[in-house]
């Protein structure tokens, strides 16, 4: 199940979860017996005003508008507004759908923003958008800065880049850069899991000791965002039979999406330690590209 499947299944749960909720509260209320008699009035007077004529019609109206101010008095009282008695949309957009205007409504997509967050949590403290990026705090080194946003936004996250490496020295804002230009494809509706090099490492271990039945969802996870961040490759340990094989089939299976890499290894390092055909991959000159962030820890 993708993040937009889960989205929408968040969304249904959550309305039939609010309207157990009513039920439960309104079927609570009415074990008070002057409030059931008072909602049992209110819908035979609301026939009346319906099937009587003139002055008995007239009547009934009156009858109905005074028992109609004691229930949401005693609704008052209990702490609840008139609303509890019926079933209320959430989103006056989308009718609790989370489809509006062809694509998703802004309250799944609230869902799907708090969803990726949820299983990428080094997004949270980044910006939405490399536009939002604080030249400043590079000081002197701000102009580079803003070439290398310029190049993220321009061929990766908006351009035909796919494979992006983002090398460099401890400390010179790698991390920083390529969570922005994955949280910029989340904003753009863009499916996004971002995962540290370790972690990556033991979701191949996991899907490497599965069953044959779990293996599906569990690779699926890597492989069907629309872009997969990977942070500091190179500090994962080496699992044999595992590590490079199944970076290799990821990196194959993701050759239409998009994948970033941050990395403290250079060129000859990568393909020392992952193989020629890894390295191959990541800088196919029709996908691929390898930006280098210079400069000393900006840390210190």
């Amino acid at each position: 199940m993708n993040i937009r499947e889960k989205t929408y299944a968040v969304l249904r749960k959550r309305v039939a979860d609010k309207k157990a909720e009513r039920v439960r509260i309104v079927e609570g209320l009415r074990e008070d017996e002057r409030f059931d008699d008072m909602l049992r009035r209110a819908n035979s007077l609301r026939w009346d005003c319906v099937l009587q004529k003139g002055e008995e019609q007239q009547n009934s109206r009156r009858l109905l508008q005074e028992t109609e101010q004691q229930i949401e008095r005693y609704l008052s009282e209990k702490g609840y507004t008139k609303s509890i008695l019926s079933d209320t949309e959430s989103c006056d957009l989308c009718h609790d759908t989370g489809v509006y205007n062809g694509g998703m409504c802004s309250c799944a997509e609230k869902i799907r923003r708090e969803l990726t967050l949820g299983r990428s949590p080094m997004l949270k403290e980044v910006p939405d958008d490399l536009a939002e990026v604080d030249l400043s705090f590079y000081g002197e080194r701000a102009q580079t800065y803003k070439k290398y946003i310029s190049f993220l936004k321009k061929a990766v996250v908006n351009g035909e880049i796919n494979f992006a490496v983002i090398g460099g020295k401890t400390g010179t804002g790698k991390t920083y850069l390529g969570c922005t230009a994955a949280k910029e494809c989340m904003k753009n509706g863009g499916d996004v899991l971002a995962l540290s090099a370790l972690n990556l490492n033991q979701k191949f271990l996991a899907y490497h000791c599965a069953f044959l039945e779990a293996k599906q969802e569990l690779w699926a996870e890597l492989a069907e965002p629309d872009l997969l961040y990977i942070d500091d490759l190179g500090v994962e340990p080496l699992l044999n039979n595992v590590t490079v094989p199944y970076l290799y089939g990821l990196l194959v299976e993701r050759i239409d999406k998009k994948t970033i890499i941050t990395t403290n290894l250079d060129v000859v390092k990568l393909e020392q330690r992952y193989g020629e055909r890894i390295v191959s991959r990541l800088l196919d000159k029709r996908k691929g590209a390898i930006m280098t962030v210079e400069g000393e820890d900006l840390r210190f």
